[in-house]
């Protein structure tokens, strides 16, 4: 999960303090960012943008719930408190993996390796 600016002007205001050119020497970052920035929190995966939250102001403190599903068990929501312009790393384990998988996975890798070694 992450946050980006809501408007164009957010945008401008937050490039306006950043260091040119990228993120450099950490000595150029900025020490303080102006709290009226507002901003959209985000869920991707990849590039994708998955879902939108409401707009928001710089430090605010928003409530994100996960609650994974697992087949068989209970389900055990995960309660996160992110406050406005950070990043939240979030991983998840989408499904089981079949061991006829994974047994054609490593036959395939020890292939490669022997065909490499023969190079």
């Amino acid at each position: 999960m992450s946050f980006r600016p809501a408007t164009i002007a957010d945008e401008e205001a937050l490039a306006s303090i950043w260091p040119q050119g990228g993120e450099g020497d950490p000595s150029e970052l900025p020490t303080s960012i102006p709290a009226h920035l507002i901003q959209v929190p985000e869920l991707r995966v990849g590039d994708e943008v998955l879902l939108t939250g409401p707009a928001m102001n710089l430090g605010h403190e928003m409530t994100f719930v996960f609650t994974p599903e697992f087949a068989g068990r209970q389900v055990a929501p995960n309660t996160y408190s992110v406050i406005a312009g950070s990043y939240l790393a979030i991983a998840a384990i989408a499904r089981n993996v079949s061991r006829a998988a994974i047994l054609e996975t490593q036959d395939r890798h020890r292939g490669d390796a022997k065909r490499a070694g023969e190079r």
